[in-house]
């Protein structure tokens, strides 16, 4: 392969991953923003409505994940209950629902290590300062 075609090439796999960076981050957003956290958790891992791991149905592609988002437009009444908010396209444009998508096939069913959460670290660290010796 001659050099300038290998340069190309890794040029376009930069923009690609740069491309790829930017929607995921942007996807991140949207699922804060938009609280999906409140039924999907954090990492997506929540009992009721898993999303991690590719748990869901809903996420096997990008075109099945938007439908399932257009389709809960149509089917779920204007002010959801329990169910799952709507969400056309007046609300959450097809650009946003395929950087969410993005950011959902990143979610891992992967608890952090106590020691990479400050909160946890502390609550184990007092526990193990209270613990008794054994004298």
């Amino acid at each position: 392969m001659s050099k300038k075609l290998t340069q190309f090439l890794l040029i376009c796999a930069a923009l690609v991953t740069n491309a790829v960076a930017q929607d995921v981050a942007d996807g991140e957003k949207i699922y804060h923003d938009y609280k999906c956290y409140s039924c999907h958790g954090y990492n997506g891992t929540n009992i009721f409505v898993p999303l991690a791991n590719d748990l869901s149905g809903i996420t096997v592609n990008e075109d099945v994940f938007i439908a399932f988002l257009r389709q809960r437009a149509d089917v779920n009444p204007a002010t959801a209950t329990r169910a799952m908010p709507n969400y056309d396209a007046s609300v959450l444009n097809d650009k946003m629902a395929k950087d969410l998508y993005a950011y959902i096939k990143t979610l891992r069913d992967k608890s952090p290590e106590v020691s990479d959460d400050p909160l946890m670290q502390k609550v184990l660290d007092a526990a193990k300062a209270d613990r008794p010796t054994g004298d």
